[in-house]
């Protein structure tokens, strides 16, 4: 007796489904893995782009207290060269002694609101240069800025009267490992 739904030509194709599944299997693989390179180098472009939004606008609260700051802005032109890293640069192992600017204590559990005591135009400019360019929180400061950069750095030339501020840091997302992306604005008087 003969089983009418099973005949040779079925036979033949055995395993034709096995292998159609296992192509499938390595298109679908091949796309997943083409997204996800696609979305890990989409991340480090946006990180890029954070980084350089931060620099920004770390660059332009520089820039805006030194045009607050009038009187160290003039002894500059006059060639104090208070607001210049070269020849002033912040030692961010210790904050200034005069704090000019509030602040929150953290050592009292809760934390302590401590007033800023006025500071002349020279403490101001160093509090400024110090609290722009030092990377690490300090007894209650979170002081900027270069903390978000990867290595990031702020210098301040002054050059014919003009301003030059200039934020670099290491690029996460370069093909050469060192490179340093920077961002820089011009202040003239």
């Amino acid at each position: 007796m003969s089983i009418p739904f099973c005949n040779t030509s079925i036979n033949r194709h055995r395993g034709v489904g096995m292998v159609e599944v296992l192509i499938t299997i390595v298109i679908m693989t091949i796309g997943l893995l083409g997204m996800a390179a696609l979305q890990i180098t989409a991340v480090r472009g946006n990180q890029d782009g954070v980084q350089r939004s931060h620099a920004t606008w770390l660059v332009q609260d520089l820039a805006e207290r030194i045009r607050g700051n009038t009187t160290a802005y003039q002894d500059d032109m006059a060639g104090t060269a208070r607001y210049v890293t070269s020849a002033n640069a912040p030692d961010c192992t210790n904050r200034p002694a005069t704090v000019c600017a509030d602040y929150y204590n953290p050592l009292p559990s809760p934390g302590v609101k401590v007033n800023a005591v006025a500071c002349t135009p020279a403490q101001m400019a160093a509090w400024d240069l110090w609290e722009t360019s030092c990377p690490r929180p300090f007894n209650g400061f979170a002081s900027g800025s270069p903390d978000y950069l990867n290595s990031g750095r702020v210098t301040s030339a002054l050059v014919n009267g003009n301003y030059t501020l200039t934020v670099d840091w290491l690029c996460r997302n370069c093909e050469n490992n060192g490179q340093r992306l920077s961002t820089s604005l011009l202040i003239r008087p």
